[in-house]
């Protein structure tokens, strides 16, 4: 019989000023004991923190030496296993550590700062560090996002089989700059870096897909409702102090996409997570049977069902149109299945802690659960998701987020007073009072351009600690995951039409369409497909009568660097900034520049033109159907021939014209929007004639 696992604890690093810093004799020796003696009201604020741009900038951090991976796990790992002391009551501290049976660390790998072991090791070193015994297992996971989440449901696995209990840390150290964004942008398909898409063009384009196909707002209605949800989630922050943005202005931020703020993106961030986790009942009992004054509820929730969904890691070849969400889709359904419970019991739970990297990400959960759009927005506007704000607020740490999720979930259930504070401790789960399951609650986790989505069902509480599920799952329940798959190749089968009768009419169908930084495409960009750039906001920085001469030089240096890029003899990252930089010099020394720069140095200027320049270097593009290529559909679940990308990525001239284009075609080297029929829309589509 499967044994019920329970989360009993979820703690984060310290801030780096309060991470001790000496030889590893003295770190060990800190580790040591419980020290229960820190000030917590200090220690809870701004758990997660940007790494420095500059020198001297780990000094304004409050901390004389830099931090590494090594030290936010191990800071995670101490607070946890000090707050399993603290709900044992043991008067021993080894006593506790003997408890712990295997221990597990994860990361995002190809982006750690200042590591200075393998990090395949660092589960051994933490285990000496915390003083853990010897033979506790030890197990380094390695993933991308959705990491701590994903290393979280194979410890759920692992523990329903035999009695054990898990200390399960993630942490994440992300360099500043756009170098950091080059290494995010690695969780990409080749195919879509290939097409130069970045994860900010994603995220906007799948936005852009879900209004089109599923909304009858205009762009500019959605933009204002994303700002609602924006101030809601930032005012929820207040009470969640460990949040890195945490009282932060919400509307003091520059429009990033056509659709988001800077503010709506989850801000890249270090930091580490940890919790305990068990499957020792005695242990729980252990736990309920003593009175915490830190918690406002028993601090305990169990974990009743763990799913995974997964697609192609490349947008463009993936068969199924991304507004259904297949991932999603799919990982909802294996956690409901898992779970024993229906598939509807997400909308009715007491709150859900959603991975809200970008809005759209969010949307497509909600409207994953069986929303359609109106509610889903009107929920994303509520407290329901994401009681005290979301990524945008708590900040990114990759590898981390997942398992920042379930520590969430775990003191908005439990009432954690050290992170939890204000009203929503006690008024989060009674949001839709009447009308929700106030015990039960799920979080999700994204890898990738939604390649690869965790889901984790959670019950509150565990007054009836028993050596049976909860819930009760009868034995000839149906198989949801058989069900799900059955309806996604229906659904591929019926893209597929639609792809050729859409390439019969000689037009091409538009997905979404969204702007992309040159950085990320300039390596696949023709010389014609540069001077399509509109380079908004040059005529700001240069004289009226040379705009046209400051375009067509920024257009050959653009050209050259994108041939370097190309024979691998040029870097994106460094010779990018160069050559705008030395181009602005140019342009400063021959007083082609307005504006007022009187009392500026030359690097002054040179860096803030630099800057105004790199803002208009953004191209529009549209993501529209491929050409079916004679495509066959599966043939006794063996794909019968080789199938081609389903949608292409197309540089456009300019944004506006594109912006409710449902079509496309080619002419004279570029392309035009088309007015056709509603019958040759997909039935999904909002507007097609198949719904009337």
């Amino acid at each position: 019989m499967s044994r019920r696992v329970y989360v009993i604890c979820g703690e984060y690093s310290a801030h780096p000023r309060s991470i001790e810093a000496g030889e590893q004799d003295a770190l060990r020796e800190f580790r040591s004991y419980p020290n229960e003696g820190e000030d917590w009201e200090r220690e809870m604020t701004r758990l997660f923190f940007r790494y420095p741009r500059r020198a001297g900038g780990w000094a304004k951090l409050g901390c004389e030496d830099p931090v590494d991976l090594s030290d936010l796990l191990a800071s995670a790992g101490h607070r946890a296993l000090a707050s399993l002391h603290e709900l044992l009551g043991e008067e021993d501290y080894t006593t506790t550590l003997r408890t712990v049976t295997d221990l597990m660390v994860t990361s995002m790998p190809g982006i750690a700062v200042h590591q200075v072991i393998s990090p395949a090791l660092i589960p051994q070193m933490l285990r000496a560090l915390l003083r853990l015994p010897f033979d506790c297992r030890c197990q380094f996971v390695v993933g991308t996002s959705d990491s701590g989440a994903w290393a979280f449901a194979n410890a759920v696995r692992a523990a329903r089989k035999t009695k054990s209990t898990i200390l399960l840390a993630a942490g994440q150290m992300i360099p500043s700059g756009y170098a950091a964004q080059q290494r995010i942008r690695a969780v990409l398909g080749k195919a879509d870096q290939a097409a130069g898409l970045d994860m900010l063009s994603v995220g906007d384009f799948l936005m852009d897909t879900i209004r089109r196909s599923q909304s009858t707002l205009s762009r500019e209605e959605l933009r204002d409702a994303l700002d609602g949800v924006r101030r809601r989630k930032f005012r929820a922050s207040s009470t969640y102090p460990s949040a890195m943005l945490s009282d932060a202005e919400y509307d003091l931020a520059p429009s990033l996409t056509t659709y988001y703020k800077a503010s709506d993106v989850a801000p890249a961030c270090c930091g580490a997570a940890a919790v305990v986790m068990t499957s020792d009942e005695d242990l729980v009992k252990r736990i309920c049977e003593r009175e915490h004054e830190r918690f406002v509820a028993v601090p305990i929730i169990e974990v009743l069902g763990v799913g995974e969904g997964s697609s192609n890691p490349n947008v463009t070849y993936r068969q199924s149109p991304l507004t259904f969400g297949s991932p999603i889709t799919q990982a909802l359904t294996a956690a409901a299945m898992d779970s024993g419970l229906p598939m509807d019991t997400y909308a009715t739970s007491a709150f859900g802690v959603l991975h809200d990297a970008f809005p759209s990400i969010e949307l497509m959960f909600l409207l994953g659960i069986g929303l359609d759009f109106e509610s889903a927005l009107a929920r994303m506007r509520s407290h329901w998701p994401n009681p005290y704000g979301g990524l945008n607020v708590f900040g990114h740490a990759l590898g981390a987020s997942g398992l920042v999720q379930i520590c969430k979930a775990h003191h908005t259930f439990c009432g954690d007073k050290r992170y939890a504070l204000g009203p929503n401790t006690d008024t989060a789960w009674a949001v839709h009072t009447g009308r929700m399951n106030l015990k039960l609650a799920f979080t999700t986790s994204v890898g990738g351009p939604l390649s690869h989505v965790v889901v984790c069902m959670f019950k509150g509480g565990a007054e009836e600690v028993e050596s049976r599920r909860t819930m009760n799952i009868p034995i000839n329940r149906p198989n949801l995951t058989a069900e799900h798959q059955e309806r996604r190749r229906a659904i591929r089968d019926h893209a597929l039409d639609h792809r050729r009768a859409v390439e019969a009419a000689g037009v091409r169908y538009v997905e979404g369409v969204t702007e992309v930084d040159l950085r990320s495409c300039i390596h696949t960009l023709t010389h014609e497909q540069l001077n399509l750039l509109p380079l908004k906001g040059l005529a700001d920085v240069v004289v009226e009568d040379h705009v046209e001469k400051a375009r067509a030089d920024l257009i050959v240096r653009l050209g050259m660097l994108g041939r370097a890029i190309r024979a691998r003899n040029a870097n994106v990252v460094s010779d990018y900034d160069e050559a705008i930089r030395d181009l602005v010099s140019r342009w400063r020394k021959a007083r082609l520049l307005v504006g007022d720069t009187h009392g500026m140095s030359a690097e002054e200027v040179d860096r803030r033109i630099t800057n105004a320049v790199k803002r208009c270097l953004r191209i529009p593009v549209a993501i529209v159907s491929a050409e079916s290529g004679g495509a066959r559909r599966r043939a006794s679940g063996v794909r019968t021939k080789k199938i081609p990308p389903a949608r292409e990525v197309v540089v456009l001239g300019e944004l506006e014209p594109f912006l409710d284009a449902e079509f496309i075609e080619a002419v004279d080297g570029g392309h035009v929007p088309v007015e056709t029929e509603p019958a040759l829309l997909p039935w999904w589509h909002v507007r097609s004639a198949h719904r009337k």
